[in-house]
């Protein structure tokens, strides 16, 4: 099987076209939908009880206005058995409105029982992409081409369902999620094609190493320090790579009921500093996949090339997201802790040398 998939990417590295000016795309993804306790307007809307303005996508989409970036916002439609249709609808009328890209986000709980596209076979599967490019279509008259599965729950039966219904991008690998697609076989770091479909991994990266062992987290705005994401940019571009596939939430500036400043101001410097990068450029994915389509790309997939961040940049991290759980506060803390231990054992060293000392 690997052998195989090895010899395929090989071959699909081949059909795109060499270019003197090579670029690296980063595609910076949106899901956009409701935490299980939340709503649309908390989560989506970013609107927040003692707080004025909104957070959420409109806030995202200000960001990417006053950069000049490109991004796309897969939507979960499915949510109108619980919330109703009217501010879900509006949120994609607000997206497309803005000249952003909207595509199709699939959790299937609310209105098909089951928590993951994977748990359904192949034509049920089918069904509810069909139900969401549907609605996609009568809200904004836009017809959909990219998906992602919700918890990146997609398979192989997912990839034959979405070439059924008309949608030949995925974007539902993640090898450091352990996703269905990565237990099936597929380990890539870019773009690949599956059968027929074009598949967008969420970007990966190593953050510690140790005798073979390897510590993989996925290329996130809310999660991942600027110093990683830039290491990880700066990597790929530097190799080649033909895509960066970013994510981030409708809610990553809101998820703990306060407009987090410290996520807004990453997402704008990190725009802006790869509008400044000379090797990469902000696309979308609708615009990438016609470019794919077109073989128009000016890049070479590098599908097994992992970026290294280290323990410096993982440890600093902690410090950065000092606030968000107690494994940071431990992993901030276990240096101080460690330089104190150290300096009050050779404190003590020192006063048992010098009583030897004075005994003899």
């Amino acid at each position: 099987m690997k052998q195989a998939l090895y010899l395929a990417n090989i071959m699909f590295c081949l059909s795109i076209p060499l270019s003197s000016i090579a670029e690296t795309y980063v595609l910076l993804t949106v899901d956009v939908e409701s935490l299980s306790a939340g709503s649309p307007k908390k989560d989506m809307w970013g609107r927040l009880q003692g707080y004025d303005g909104e957070y959420g996508v409109p806030l995202i989409l200000n960001i990417l206005q006053d950069n000049k970036s490109k991004a796309t916002f897969y939507l979960n439609v499915y949510e109108i058995t619980k919330h109703g249709e009217e501010e879900i609808k509006r949120i994609a009328s607000e997206i497309v409105s803005q000249n952003q890209d909207l595509q199709l986000h699939t959790h299937p709980m609310p209105m098909y029982g089951k928590y993951g596209m994977s748990l359904f076979k192949s034509s049920e599967q089918e069904k509810i992409l069909r139900k969401g490019k549907e609605l996609l279509y009568k809200w904004t008259g836009k017809n959909v081409v990219a998906h992602r599965a919700g918890g990146y729950l997609g398979n192989t039966d997912t990839i034959h369902a979405l070439k059924e219904v008309g949608i030949y991008v995925d974007s539902s690998l993640s090898p450091a999620s352990f996703s269905p697609l990565f237990k099936e076989g597929y380990n890539a770091n870019d773009i690949i094609d599956i059968e027929g479909v074009l598949e967008l991994p969420v970007t990966y990266f190593n953050q510690l190493k140790f005798m073979g062992w390897e510590s993989k987290r996925f290329l996130d705005i809310e999660s991942s320090s600027l110093n990683e994401l830039k290491s990880v940019l700066d990597d790929m571009a530097e190799k080649g790579s033909c895509a960066i596939n970013i994510m981030m939430h409708s809610f990553s500036i809101t998820r703990y009921g306060y407009p987090d400043e410290r996520v807004s101001r990453k997402l704008d410097a990190l725009l802006k500093y790869i509008n400044e990068h000379p090797k990469l450029t902000t696309t979308n994915t609708e615009s990438f996949y016609k470019a794919y389509k077109e073989n128009k790309l000016s890049c070479n997939p590098q599908p097994e090339f992992v970026p290294y961040t280290g323990v410096v940049l993982t440890y600093l991290r902690s410090w950065e997201r000092f606030t968000d759980g107690w494994k940071n506060i431990v992993v901030a803390l276990s240096v101080p802790s460690l330089i104190v231990i150290f300096a009050v054992g050779l404190m003590l060293i020192n006063r048992l040398t010098k009583k030897c000392t004075r005994t003899n």
